[in-house]
This record gives C-alpha cells, sequence and structure tokens, in this order.
C-alpha cells in the first residue's frame, strides 16, 4: 500500500509526524490507535521504499509526559528517576510502538533512522537516561546511532524541522539550561506554562480529558461559557496563591517571573486563551531572515497547514492523537483526519514535499456533545443553590440521549 506519491528521482525520504500524544493508557491517554500506527510506519519498509533511506522524524509531543502522572501525581519537579517512571507507564500502555520502532531499523539491507525531536509534552527527553531506556525498550542497544535525540531541531539538505513549541510564550525553555539545581537534585527545567498546567488544567484532566482534542476550541466558551469560567478560576487561583506563595519564598526555582512572562499571564487572562501559541506567519517570519532552508515542517498547532511564500514553504503537520469537530451547538460531529509529511530529497535537493491525510480507527466513547460536562464543570464552580443543582441533574439526562453524529453512519473525512 503507497501512502504518498512516490518519486522515482529522489535517493531519500522524510516522513514526519508530530503530536501523538500517547500516554499511560486510560482516560489521560490522548492515543489508542497502536495497531494503525505501526501499520502505517511498517508501509515505509515495504515496495517501492524498501531500496530508499527513510528518517522517521518525532517531530515532538510523541510522548505526553505532562499527562502520565509520577510518583506523585503530576510534579512539576521531575527528577531523571521521575521522567523513568513515567516513561515505563507510557510503554506499558505502548508496548507495540516501541516494537515497530526497533523493527523498523534492524533490518541490515535498508538504511533506516528514527529521530526525535523534543516538543512541550516530552521535554523529558533531554534526560540521557530516557533516550537510553527508549532505545531499550525497542530492542537496541543502549547507544544505537540509528536513533539519534536532535534536541529542539533539525536541519538536513535544505529542510528545517522542529516541533514549535520555541516560538510559544507559553512553553519555550533555553535548549543551553535544560536543568536546574535544588536540593542536591538535577531537575527539568519546565517552563511556566507547563508548570501551570501541572497545577490547574492536568490535575482534572480525568474529568474533561476529551475538551482537549476537540475544534474549534472557541467554540467550546462560545456554547458553554462556564468553561471558560472554571479555566479563569483555576487560573486566578493558581497565580494569585500557589504561585505568588512559592515566587515570595523563593524555594522554588521553576517558579520565576520576567516581563515578557507577566504580559503573557494578562492576554491569558483576558482572552482565557489555555492554548497553544503560534502560527505560521510567526515561523515563516523566522524563515525569511537570512540564508535559511526553503523548507520548513511544524508541528504544535494541531492544525495542518500549507503556506508557500517566494523561496519557501512550510508544512504544518496535524496531530496524530484523536481529535473531534463540534458544530455551533458544541456536538461532536467528526472525526479530524491525521495527517504528516513527507519529503523526497534528490541530494540536497527537495524535489517534492507534501502533506499525507488519513482518517485513522474510529475511537469508542465519544462524547456526544461538549455539554456532557456541563454537569460537572458547575459542580466544580460550586452551587449558588437549588437552581445549579436542578440544571445540573436535567443536563445529565440530557447527556444520556445524546451520541456523536458520525458514529450514526461510517463517519465523513473533514477537510
Amino acid at each position: 500500500m503507497i501512502t504518498g506519491r512516490f518519486h522515482p528521482a529522489a535517493d531519500r525520504l522524510l516522513v514526519v509526524l508530530s503530536d501523538i500524544e500517547m500516554g499511560p493508557g486510560g482516560p489521560l491517554d490522548d492515543f489508542a490507535h497502536d495497531d494503525w500506527l505501526a501499520e502505517v510506519l511498517e508501509r515505509y519498509n515495504h515496495a517501492p521504499y524498501r531500496d530508499l533511506p527513510v528518517d522517521f522524524v518525532l517531530n515532538g509531543d510523541t510522548f505526553d509526559f505532562l499527562k502520565t502522572p509520577g510518583l506523585s501525581a503530576h510534579p512539576h519537579h521531575v527528577t531523571d528517576q521521575v521522567a523513568l517512571g513515567k516513561l515505563r507507564a507510557i510503554a506499558a500502555a505502548h508496548p507495540r510502538f516501541f516494537d515497530v520502532l526497533g523493527r523498523l531499523v534492524v533490518n541490515p539491507s535498508m538504511e533506516r533512522r528514527v529521530l526525535f525531536i523534543t516538543g512541550n509534552h516530552d521535554l523529558e527527553l533531554a534526560f540521557e537516561g530516557v533516550q537510553h531506556q527508549i532505545r531499550h525498550l525497542a530492542g537496541l542497544d543502549h547507544d544505537d546511532p540509528r536513533f539519534v535525540f536532535c534536541g529542539f531541531e533539525y536541519t538536513v539538505a535544505d529542510v528545517h524541522i522542529e516541533h514549535g513549541s520555541q516560538s510559544d510564550p507559553l512553553f519555550r525553555v533555553d535548549p543551553d539550561q535544560l536543568f536546574v539545581q535544588q536540593g542536591g537534585r538535577t531537575l527539568l527545567a519546565h517552563p511556566w506554562g507547563a508548570v501551570a498546567l501541572l497545577a490547574t488544567a492536568i490535575k482534572a484532566g480525568k474529568d474533561f480529558a476529551h475538551l482537549d482534542r476537540v475544534k474549534p476550541r472557541q467554540r467550546v466558551f462560545d456554547v458553554m461559557p462556564e468553561a471558560k469560567e472554571l479555566l479563569l478560576k483555576w487560573m486566578w487561583e493558581y497565580w494569585t496563591r500557589d504561585f505568588v506563595r512559592d515566587l515570595l519564598a523563593g524555594a522554588d526555582p521553576l517558579k520565576t517571573v520576567s516581563w515578557p512572562m507577566f504580559k503573557e499571564i494578562l492576554y491569558r487572562f483576558g482572552s482565557g486563551d489555555s492554548g497553544v501559541a503560534g502560527s505560521a506567519k510567526t515561523f515563516e517570519e523566522r524563515l525569511r531572515k537570512g540564508d535559511g532552508p526553503r523548507l520548513a515542517i511544524f508541528g504544535h498547532l494541531h492544525s495542518a497547514a500549507w503556506h508557500s511564500f517566494a523561496g519557501g514553504k512550510i508544512l504544518v503537520t496535524g496531530a496524530l492523537r484523536d481529535e473531534f469537530a463540534i458544530d455551533a451547538e458544541g456536538a461532536t460531529v467528526d472525526v479530524i483526519p491525521k495527517t504528516w509529511a513527507e519529503v523526497w530529497l534528490a541530494g540536497d535537493r527537495v524535489v517534492r514535499s507534501e502533506l499525507v491525510e488519513e482518517l485513522g480507527p474510529e475511537p469508542q466513547d465519544v462524547p456526544g456533545s461538549v455539554l456532557d460536562y456541563r454537569p460537572r464543570i458547575l459542580e466544580l464552580l460550586g452551587s449558588d443553590g437549588e437552581r445549579k443543582a436542578s440544571l445540573a441533574e436535567r443536563l445529565k439526562h440530557e447527556a444520556e440521549a445524546r451520541r456523536p453524529n458520525f458514529l450514526k453512519g461510517k463517519g465523513r473525512r473533514t477537510g
């Protein structure tokens, strides 16, 4: 089965996949289709790709370490041992993924590599022990060069690939200062956005996991303003209580403040925006500076896009995790197709680059509407008497009668 369009002049292929976000299984895991992903990856080890060198570029947020609990719920202080514990939980839920990664590279007759780029959900890839354990889980030696950990970006020929979170004020980190010291421990230098999310929205992930996967995100707030109210409540309590307390005490090296950070906090409060930031325009501006590569590939935004401009091109890969489209009333109407990128190289020249789209397996247990979460949101906001209690009870009964529209048929593809 040919995935994209084979190019006979190419002597190398890059397959770029972003935002798989596999976690520990259960409601906190955004990816449950290991068999489908294994089949996609293994296509490239068969005709007509067999004789072509292939680099599989896992472009950030391959793993969702943020949503994976550690020894104590969701700690923002992450040591190498905490990171390894999270990796073990992810591997236990996704054994076939690691198995197929190993099988991709072991055939000596085919030139294959797997390259890991770091995203904002898998910053733990910076730990050398995590890198060694990933190779081990794939059945390789701890220093096997066919698994490459690239840091935050990878450039080859005329192609630049990065996850995109380094252009997001919420999640930008200093690549040269990925660790901090506290009490003799080496901690991962999580960005302030990740620290805040771990203390607020992620702790309630079991209740609202589906809401993080629906699009457009703003529509959730339009049809259910209580969701925005709850989010702002959590953010306000965190920034005015926990963060300020630890900042004044000076006891937490991950809780610091700067003017850019303060401005971003003000913006987030004003807009109620907890999503990722960055856009193709941001990336284009970066590419236009100097003599950079002519093709750039990013993820992070979870919205597939293709942008061309004089002398350059940008591909934004969509997420491989499950995501859903909702209508103006908040009802789930479709599964969003999964997209990744293929780049065909002849020497140092790009001869073809494109997005590949595929409708993945039909997910199970999908809520019929974002309004199904309203009773729980009202409960967390606090009751103002019998009115809210009565409303919550009525909404529960209404939710039982709702089913996603796409499950009534076979499901249609979105554009």
